[in-house]
């Protein structure tokens, strides 16, 4: 028997997949044919709270840095001035020290605290010491500001 693993996640009560056209043609392709379906969650990869803690940490430090007066260029040696954002947090800074440090290329890889808490201290390290920022704590509740 074979194992063919779809990812889903639940959603009030139902799941959605990732990937309807794939799931559809192998419905479509057991039509009539008796599935056994095992739901198991999945491990290794940060939680949808863990996702929006990421992301509002990425805002935080924006904020942070463009009340301290620090451009994108000035942080990164860079010529033409930009106010902070979380993207160009998220794409300046958390995604290069992401790949030197685990070779991932997208957040959504991250293993749950491992991988966040080391990106997150090296970065905590290097700004503190290059440029004497206080950076702020990690959310512990995403849905709290």
């Amino acid at each position: 028997m074979a194992k063919i693993p779809f990812y889903a996640k639940s959603e009030q009560g139902k799941l959605v997949f990732s990937n309807h056209r794939e799931i559809n043609d192998y419905l479509l392709s057991v039509n009539g044919k008796q599935l056994k379906v095992t739901i198991e969650r999945a491990t290794g990869r940060r939680s949808d709270d863990q996702n929006s803690a990421l992301h509002l940490w990425f805002e935080m430090l924006a904020q942070t840095l463009n009340e301290a007066g620090f451009s994108v260029q000035q942080i990164l040696a860079k010529k033409m001035d930009m106010d902070w954002s979380a993207v160009s947090v998220k794409e300046f800074l958390w995604r290069p020290a992401q790949k030197k440090l685990i070779q991932k290329e997208s957040t959504t890889e991250l293993a749950k605290i491992e991988e966040i808490d080391l990106i997150f201290d090296h970065l905590n390290r290097h700004l503190s010491e290059k440029f004497f920022i206080e950076v702020p704590m990690f959310p512990f509740d995403p849905n709290k500001r």
